[in-house]
């Protein structure tokens, strides 16, 4: 159904949603993947995505939240890889002398704002959902290391794959005494799952990390790009 406040990431042929909100303003849990590689003639190709929901954990109702695909660039890359597999070569988990480290692969998702728990309904939750075998899994990183970042939403996160690690930059907070918006970086480690809080600095004049969210974030090279 038509939605807004999602978020959406490329894995193998697959587009994949999750979650944001529809017409009616209510926030959604459901996610979908539209097929890009279909032959012609295919009328449906938006699947719901397997997932088995457990016990301890549920596909969360989510808007603002923010997504990275934390798999190698080679992995990502690979004709063989999809939500459902992974390639069997294990030589393809290599590049050059840098051995895959990352202890939990899959789709993070960090933050966002629900109907639920938690202050106003945000969360600062880290989830992963598991691929590469069918049903999907989603699974909640609850004993991780570091202090979080405050809970928020509409906030960026970029994979950078070199580090190993995940960056977090502002976002939304509206129940903390100064500006509503956040001027705030981590990264999230994720050979260790640790926390750390990063800060800024430059040598250019005036130098100043604004408050901001709604922005949006790549990973160009060694650079981390925001732009709004």
């Amino acid at each position: 159904e038509m939605r807004r406040n999602h978020i959406a990431e490329l894995i193998g042929n697959d587009l994949v949603i999750m979650g944001g909100i529809n017409e009616n303003n209510d926030i959604l849990n459901d996610v979908y993947s539209l097929n890009l590689n279909f032959p012609n003639g295919i009328k449906e190709r938006w699947k719901e995505v397997d997932i088995v929901n457990t016990t301890n954990v549920e596909t969360p109702f989510l808007f603002g939240h923010a997504s990275a695909l934390a798999v190698q660039g080679a992995v990502a890359k690979c004709n063989k890889f999809s939500l459902y597999k992974y390639p069997d070569d294990e030589r393809i988990y290599k590049l050059g002398v840098l051995i895959y480290k990352i202890k939990i692969k899959g789709l993070y998702i960090f933050g966002g704002k629900s109907k639920y728990d938690g202050i106003g309904g945000l969360s600062n939750d880290m989830y992963v959902l598991i691929l590469g075998k069918k049903p999907c899994l989603w699974i909640r990183l609850d004993n991780v290391k570091g202090v979080k970042p405050k809970p928020r939403y509409f906030h960026s996160m970029s994979y950078y794959e070199p580090g190993e690690f995940l960056i977090i930059h502002g976002g939304r907070n509206d129940y903390q005494n100064e500006s509503f918006a956040l001027d705030d970086t981590f990264i999230f480690n994720l050979s260790y799952l640790q926390w750390h809080q990063i800060h800024l600095y430059s040598t250019m004049v005036g130098f100043k990390v604004f408050p901001r969210c709604g922005h949006k974030s790549i990973i160009y090279s060694n650079k981390l790009i925001i732009f709004g």
